[in-house]
């Protein structure tokens, strides 16, 4: 019974992620979620305990489902460079006149603070705290000298600014050639300290 009940757990989690991450949390209304996930208001209050705790339940997943599954893809394999680049990358490569851009849940939900409770903002930044320390571990394996002597910490925080800037931009003007250039920048620091370093040996 208990993996059942996980299971449609996970199953509503997800219906109300697509909700919240296309609409935003202002502009999700408890019928949406009702059309969503497929239960009544009443049902999903005594699941749940009401919008804002399920939201908080649909950011915890989104981080573990999500971010964590994007972090263990590209940043903790492989040349780590390379996988940065695919971690900035993947955040706009999808989008097509069609497909506009989602950019992340994070990211979009930090925009509207005001609109959430203590723990909630616990909880985003915890999930951003998570990329910025797997960017800091992806960094920690390069074997290089890391540019101007920065540590892999303060060269995490900059990655991780950055991403924030790239993922706002995004929802803003989704231009593939503006985000790529946007992220270029971003990544110029580390490459040319790679490039330098093969030119030196």
């Amino acid at each position: 019974m208990a993996r059942t009940r996980g299971f449609r757990n996970n199953a509503t989690l997800s219906r109300a992620m697509r909700v919240f991450w296309q609409q935003g949390y202002e502009h999700t209304s408890v019928r949406d979620l009702e059309r969503a996930t497929g239960l009544n208001a009443s049902s999903l209050y005594n699941a749940w305990g009401g919008k804002e705790t399920l939201f908080r339940h649909v950011l915890a997943y989104y981080v573990e489902g999500i971010v964590q599954r994007r972090i263990e893809t590209y940043l903790q394999q492989g040349d780590p460079i390379q996988g940065i680049r695919r971690f900035f990358e993947t955040t706009f490569d999808y989008v097509a006149e069609d497909r506009p851009p989602l950019a992340c849940l994070l990211t979009n939900t930090a925009q509207a603070l005001g609109h959430h409770d203590e723990r909630t903002r616990e909880e985003l930044d915890a999930g951003m705290r998570r990329v910025e320390t797997a960017f800091q571990a992806a960094l920690e394996r390069l074997d290089e000298p890391r540019p101007a002597g920065q540590t892999p910490a303060v060269l995490a925080r900059n990655l991780a600014l950055s991403l924030q800037g790239l993922l706002v931009i995004s929802r803003v003007s989704p231009e593939h050639e503006r985000l790529q250039a946007l992220t270029d920048a971003a990544l110029t620091p580390l490459e040319a300290g790679r490039i330098e370093t093969t030119v030196t040996r």
